[in-house]
C-alpha cells in the first residue's frame, strides 16, 4: 500500500478530535488517522524509501510532512514511533536519568551526529535507550513541537502484557525489512530484549531460538507476536510455526472498514 486511504467518516472539519500518528524509519513513513473517542481508523497511509543511513532522514521526514497538507493540521494527539535498530535496555536501579548521553555513548558507542532518546517500560522496570539522529530531532521539535520519539518495543512490551499469561512464556516480534526487534517474556518479568539483522527465514529462527534455549525455556511451550514486514503464510512465518506453539499477527483493537483498508494491520501496529 502506498498513498492515502480514507474513510468515508473522515471530516476534515473535525481534526481537533483526531488522533495522529506517524511511524519514521529508514524504509519510509507511514500514519494513521484515529478517531479515539470512537476507536475507529479513519485514515491510512504509507511512503516508502530506502535510505542506507539517517544522515538524511530529517530532510527527508520534513519533505514527506510538506508534502501532505493532512499532516499540518492541529490534532488533538500525535505519537510518533522511531524504529531504531541500535538500542540498550538499561534496568531502573542502574539508570541515571541526568546521565543519559554519557550512557547512550557508554553501551552503543559514540552515534555522532545523534542524540539519545529514553522511552520508560513500566512492565520492566527499566529504560530503553536508542539514538535518534539530530537532523531528525530538530525536524520533529519543529514540525511536532513537544513530541517524543516511541520506540516499537514499549508498545509491542504493552501489548504482550494485555494479550498473555505472563507465567508462561511470550515472545513478540516486530519486522523491518532487514531487521527485527525481539522481546521475550516469562514469569512476569523480561527476560530478553533485543534487535537482530536478517536476510532470510533461517536468521529469525536461529536467534530466536537462541533466545528461548538461553533461557531454557521451550519452544513448543512459548506463544509468538508478531508485528510489521512479515506476511502471513510466508515463509518466515511458515517457519516460526514448525517451533513455537501459538502464533498470532499482532492486529489493533479499532473498529475499521475492511472493504476500504485491505492492507493487513499487522503491518501497521504501531500506528494504533
Amino acid at each position: 500500500m502506498t498513498g492515502l486511504i480514507t474513510d468515508p467518516g473522515f471530516d476534515i472539519n473535525r481534526i481537533e478530535e483526531y488522533k495522529l500518528s506517524i511511524q519514521v524509519s529508514l524504509d519510509g513513513f507511514s500514519f494513521s488517522i484515529i478517531n479515539a473517542n470512537q476507536k475507529k481508523l479513519l485514515a491510512l497511509a504509507s511512503s516508502p524509501i530506502e535510505l542506507s543511513s539517517n544522515r538524511f532522514l530529517g530532510r527527508r521526514f520534513k519533505e514527506w510532512v510538506l508534502s501532505n497538507e493532512i499532516l499540518q493540521k492541529k490534532y488533538r494527539d500525535v505519537r510518533i514511533i522511531f524504529h531504531s535498530e541500535n538500542f540498550t535496555f538499561i534496568p531502573s536501579e542502574y539508570y541515571d536519568s541526568g546521565n543519559l548521553e554519557t550512557t547512550g555513548n557508554l553501551v552503543l558507542g559514540n552515534s555522532e551526529g545523534s542524540i539519545f532518546a529514553e522511552n520508560y517500560l513500566p512492565n520492566a522496570s527499566g529504560n530503553l535507550i536508542f539514538p535518534v539522529s539530530l537532523n531528525l530531532s530538530e525536524e520533529l521539535e519543529q514540525l511536532f513541537p513537544g513530541t517524543k520519539p516511541l520506540h516499537p518495543i514499549v508498545l509491542l512490551d504493552n501489548e504482550l502484557q494485555k494479550l498473555t499469561d505472563l507465567k508462561k512464556s511470550s515472545m513478540a516480534i516486530y519486522f523491518s525489512k532487514k531487521n527485527f526487534s525481539l522481546i521475550l517474556l516469562s514469569n512476569d518479568s523480561l527476560k530478553v530484549i533485543n534487535s537482530y539483522n536478517y536476510a532470510n527465514s533461517s536468521d529469525v529462527i536461529y536467534y530466536a531460538l537462541a533466545a528461548v534455549k538461553k533461557l531454557n525455556l521451550v519452544p513448543e511451550k512459548t506463544a509468538i507476536f508478531m508485528a510489521g514486514e512479515i506476511i502471513p503464510k510466508g515463509e518466515i512465518h511458515g517457519s516460526l510455526k514448525k517451533f513455537f506453539s501459538r502464533d498470532v499477527f499482532l492486529t489493533p483493537d479499532i473498529h475499521y472498514n475492511s472493504e476500504i483498508f485491505k492492507e493487513p494491520l499487522h503491518r501497521f501496529f504501531v500506528l494504533f
